[in-house]
């Protein structure tokens, strides 16, 4: 938790710093803030902030940092960067950017042009030098495809995530597990037989992107259970 808030913190004084000689120039400054009303959440095809998350911009870009207790999409824990946009009115295109020490994990879908109700899934996984030079001279425990799911071979967090662990994750848990229930959720809606589909509380992602479209098509919002 003290890692991920310390994320946080880092990419807000980011967020300041880059902003400094801005305002230097006579441009706005940097702010962070708590995002505690849906009207602060940004928008986009894959908007993915909700209440409780961190609101960081500097009169350029603005950003969602996910709570430090929130965990999103493909992380483990919160502290990652899950929305970003242009300033003034842009929209999010980001999906998600899982933070780790050393290496950042960047997951995009995109829509398959050829076949409706499909999409394509890109995940690109950064490392530091330093990171790449430990696992190299095996002086920082590595968890890859072999070992991904074995919490006791874990270092106290200090270990490296490898591609092969995040190939492995990815083909476990997205592809077969996630993606085959969302193929299914799918096929159950465009059959007709199902008159309503209810989003638990857990999934604020889904309530925002429905929210987002449905505004825009001058609809009426959600139904509040």
């Amino acid at each position: 938790l003290a890692r991920r808030t310390s994320t946080i913190l880092g990419l807000a004084s980011l967020c300041a710093g880059s902003c400094q000689c801005d305002q230097d120039a006579g441009q706005p400054g940097a702010r962070a803030a708590l995002i505690t009303h849906p009207d602060q959440l940004l928008w986009g095809p894959t908007a993915m902030g909700a209440i409780g998350d961190m609101l960081v911009e500097n009169g350029r870009i603005i950003a969602v940092i996910s709570a430090a207790e929130r965990a999103v999409g493909f992380a483990y824990s919160g502290g990652n960067l899950v929305d970003v946009a242009h300033l003034p009115g842009g929209e999010d295109h980001l999906n998600q950017i899982t933070v780790a020490k050393d290496q950042v994990t960047l997951f995009k879908i995109y829509p398959d042009k050829e076949r409706i109700g499909r999409s394509i899934t890109r995940v690109c996984n950064y490392l530091s030098s330093e990171i790449q030079a430990s696992m190299e001279a095996g002086t920082r425990v590595v968890i890859d495809d072999a070992n991904v799911y074995d919490q006791d071979a874990r270092d106290g967090g200090d270990e490296a995530l490898a591609p092969e662990a995040i190939t492995e994750i990815v083909n476990s848990t997205l592809e077969q597990e996630d993606y085959y229930v969302g193929e299914m959720a799918q096929k159950s809606a465009e059959s007709g037989a199902l008159e309503h589909i209810i989003f638990g509380r857990n999934e604020p992602a889904l309530h925002h992107f429905h929210a987002n479209y449905r505004e825009a098509l001058d609809m009426p919002p959600l139904e509040q259970l």
